[in-house]
């Protein structure tokens, strides 16, 4: 981007309000990325097409989870939105419509494995098959060893762990049927390291999944 430019709307970044929009990729004219992500990103994802792919991402109406899809949206994946809040599912749904993509949001609690394969299989007769799973739906706790309780280390457990051993077991199965997939999972760098005290629950259930 030369000196003095703007970069207007032809660029996307996740941290873009809702009511800016966001481009979704022309297989004829390649969208460019914000700058931003240029750092964060591996040189072969951005030439990548998402094209034909259909992408079901976990905790998507929200946070990392949302700007994944509108990065997955952007290069043409259609887009399933798994997440506790309907109506944030749908319209983060929405707006990727609006702008051009395909994508559908429906709720689920990934730490109810009769939830999770229910959703999977709505999604797979909808679209046919699953190509890519973001395993990424997680929940916070703020609270020591002293503060937490069992309640409440459970929950981010249910959640932050056997959410994500929940989907894989609804998606390896299916995926290897039709051919192969691709399965990602996003970690928290505190996990490796015992200097956060308040949030007790979280490092070790992330940790678990870094590997």
């Amino acid at each position: 981007m030369k000196a003095g430019q703007s970069p207007g709307r032809s660029w996307i970044s996740s941290n873009i309000p809702s009511s800016a929009g966001f481009p979704i990729r022309n297989a004829a004219r390649p969208r460019p990325f914000h700058p931003l992500l240029l750092k964060q990103l591996p040189i072969p994802f951005l030439m990548l097409s998402l094209e034909g792919k259909t992408a079901v991402i976990t905790g998507g109406a929200s946070g990392i989870g949302q700007a994944i899809a509108r990065l997955f949206a952007a290069r043409g994946a259609v887009v399933e939105l798994l997440d506790l809040s309907a109506d944030n599912a749908a319209a983060v749904a929405e707006e990727i419509t609006r702008a051009g993509g395909l994508a559908t949001g429906q709720v689920c609690d990934v730490s109810d494995a009769a939830q999770v394969d229910a959703a999977f299989t709505r999604i797979e007769e909808r679209r046919g098959r699953i190509h890519i799973l973001a395993n990424n739906a997680g929940i916070a706790h703020v609270g020591n060893a002293l503060t937490t309780t069992s309640e409440d280390f459970d929950r981010v457990w249910q959640v932050n762990v056997k959410g994500i051993f929940h989907c894989l077991q609804a998606v390896l199965g299916r995926m290897a049927s039709a051919g192969g997939g691709v399965i990602l999972k996003t970690w928290l760098r505190l996990s490796r390291s015992s200097a956060f005290p308040t949030v007790s629950p979280i490092p070790p259930a992330k940790g678990l999944c870094w590997r």
